[in-house]
């Protein structure tokens, strides 16, 4: 409480208000004066200590605001000394992201690309219709303690019969958002049983699909059609085009410190976030922050021969020149049995480059790299600490 009562402040005032009020009933009450008088010194009594509380706490949460929180954080328990982190994406990225996040911040929020059509989740949109589930599910089991009974059981996978294919993990949220009445109360439900006090959100509660402009003029539709053709992208559209974006996604992005962007496949994972007006809007204006974490592999069929800079160049064509504070680029080494496995597939690491004269955004260099099994991840511990540190070096 150091300093809160020096003056200039505002409080002591309407603590003195309501003192006086109380004063002012309290003769009232004690029938020393007519009984009109009596009536009216408790009303001016009264009129006085709420008018002092009320002010009180307007002049308080004033002053908390400047210091960057608010007395609605504080009753809602989302004031935390931890910085308040923004992650984007969708796929194996972003819950990669996410389980390193969370061990460095309590106060995390995950925005997830919805447009997901292929395996379990796929199979589930054509039959029930609704958003993509696949993504949500994997960043729920990321945020959760890894000795939770619930994450082995909802991350497996059914092998036989009709259920072939499908994810416990997809049909227990399926169920939730179908028993609670809309799939973000699902989310939520879920969360409970997972015990996760981050967000998360889809980026949108509408049945959206993706469509995508190549270099050659055709055009197709389908996330999972997307990476089949084989040629350059130049464009993608939301379908439909006037999907909204999940409630509190905007004002979460607005209350940031730390916005994430990455990493996962541009054009299916992360670019299908930034096709909403409202989001650019607060992800642009968004006094956080802002950094975007660089794919370590090319995908085939969507950024074959890409570089560093193509991929900033894509990310920029949807949110502006200049909009990102810094790009995170891998520097570590790749053993060559797992090189050799992602070139027969057409994957290569992403080549490292640099415009001439660039200002920003400003490139971070890192070993980043962890292989786990025949596949190369960022480290996702490696990865947290690192945009923790750019932001706390940014802010001093």
């Amino acid at each position: 409480m150091k300093g809160w009562l020096l003056p200039g402040i505002g409080l002591k005032r309407w603590i003195g208000v309501s003192i006086v009020g109380g004063f002012l009933s309290g003769l009232g009450l004690g029938n020393l004066f007519a009984t009109y008088i009596d009536a009216l010194f408790i009303l001016l009594g009264l009129f006085l200590v709420v008018a002092g509380f009320l002010k009180f706490f307007l002049s308080l949460d004033f002053e908390l605001r400047k210091r960057g929180v608010c007395l609605e954080h504080i009753y809602t328990g989302e004031y935390r000394k931890d910085p308040n982190v923004v992650a984007i994406g969708g796929g194996t990225g972003l819950s990669t992201l996410l389980k390193g996040l969370k061990r460095y911040t309590s106060n995390l929020t995950a925005v997830v690309a919805v447009s997901d059509e292929g395996g379990s989740t796929g199979r589930i949109r054509k039959e029930w219709g609704g958003v993509g589930i696949g993504d949500i599910r994997n960043c729920l089991l990321s945020l959760a303690d890894e000795s939770n009974p619930w994450v082995p059981l909802l991350s497996y996978r059914f092998e036989r019969g009709e259920l072939r294919g499908h994810s416990l993990g997809n049909l227990v949220l399926l169920a939730l958002a179908e028993s609670e009445g809309n799939f973000l109360s699902g989310v939520n439900r879920l969360k409970e049983m997972l015990g996760i006090k981050a967000k998360v959100y889809p980026v949108t509660l509408s049945d959206v699909r993706l469509k995508a402009y190549f270099e050659d003029g055709s055009v197709v539709e389908g996330e999972t059609e997307i990476p089949r053709v084989g040629k350059r992208i130049t464009g993608m559209e939301i379908i439909p085009p006037k999907a909204s974006v999940t409630p509190h996604v905007v004002e979460s992005i607005s209350r940031a410190d730390i916005v994430v962007i990455g990493p996962g496949s541009l054009y299916t994972s992360i670019i299908p976030n930034l096709l909403f007006k409202d989001m650019v809007d607060a992800i642009v204006s968004s006094r956080a922050v802002k950094v975007y974490v660089c794919n370590i592999m090319t995908q085939p069929g969507e950024t074959i021969g890409f570089t560093v800079v193509d991929h900033i160049r894509e990310i920029e064509k949807y949110l502006g020149a200049g909009s990102i504070d810094y790009v995170i680029v891998n520097i570590g080494t790749i053993s060559p049995e797992i090189l050799k496995r992602y070139k027969a597939e057409g994957a290569e690491p992403v080549k490292i480059d640099k415009l001439e004269n660039m200002v920003r955004p400003i490139l971070v260099y890192s070993d980043l790299v962890s292989e786990f099994g025949e596949v190369v991840r960022h480290d996702p511990y490696k990865l947290a600490e690192l945009i923790l540190r750019i932001f706390k070096e940014g802010r001093s």
